[in-house]
């Protein structure tokens, strides 16, 4: 493929919840005609097959504890290829707008007068409620939406009135990354006055055939975990909302 070197420019590319099939169309199309690809742990292989056979593609880790790059390393890599006329992914997990360290990344390639383009992905709450059929938002049921990140959650909202802020601030609340944080979590939601009665789902692998659920309370999820031996990568969606599904199954 012939480049412009006058052009440095990476895209960053929302590889969606796991499957395949839910790549978009806009996702498929640069990966065909990528150089490099540098693409996160959670990034299901099979969407490497969209890569042309010539293109080289690394994996940078990027899972709780274990990160075969740094950060810092991600971003020196992208700059580099960038800058040597090469046309490059990132590629990221799920939406890279939420809770993908998009952030960091993009101000470092801005910095070095980088162009980027950013091509969103489909994020896994919306693969869980697909799947599990029922809406995120509910005229009656539910209005309004928080996403929080279990990783960072606790130690980022240790004041009170921002847990309630954050708590009652909306009738669903979809937590990434929840499982190390569960237990902590849980005691926070009650020590607000969130009832124990509240539903709640954990999701673990959504959007593949290994999808694995909990269908909960506020009050018996931890216990749930434990019994089942539940483990990463799993987001939980809390509300009302999820009713729906266990009413569209009586039906």
């Amino acid at each position: 493929m012939t480049h412009n070197k006058t052009i440095k420019k990476v895209y960053i590319v929302g590889a969606g919840p796991g499957d395949p099939e839910l790549l978009t169309l806009k996702a498929q199309r640069v990966l065909r005609e990528a150089d490099v690809v540098i693409y996160d742990a959670l990034v299901n292989p099979e969407i490497l097959q969209h890569c042309k056979p010539n293109a080289e593609i690394i994996k940078v880790g990027k899972r709780r504890n274990n990160h075969s790059f740094s950060q810092l390393q991600i971003a020196s890599l992208l700059i580099d290829r960038a800058k040597k006329g090469e046309r490059v992914i990132r590629l990221k997990g799920g939406d890279p707008l939420i809770f993908g360290r998009l952030g960091e990344e993009i101000l470092e390639l801005f910095s070095k007068n980088i162009e980027i383009e950013i091509i969103p992905g489909i994020t896994s709450a919306f693969a869980v409620a697909a799947d599990m059929k029922f809406p995120l938002t509910h005229r009656q049921l539910g209005s309004s939406i928080t996403f929080l990140t279990g990783e960072e959650f606790y130690e980022k909202t240790t004041n009170k009135l921002k847990w309630e802020r954050i708590i009652w601030g909306a009738d669903t609340i979809i937590v990434y990354m929840i499982l190390y944080n569960l237990p902590k979590i849980i005691k926070k939601f009650l020590s607000v006055g969130y009832s124990a009665e509240k539903p709640i789902v954990l999701v673990q692998w959504a959007s593949l055939k290994k999808k694995n659920f909990l269908i909960g309370t506020i009050g018996t999820i931890i216990h749930q975990v434990i019994e089942s031996k539940f483990g990463p990568p799993s987001l939980a969606i809390i509300g009302e909302v999820i009713e729906i599904s266990s009413i569209i199954q009586k039906l």
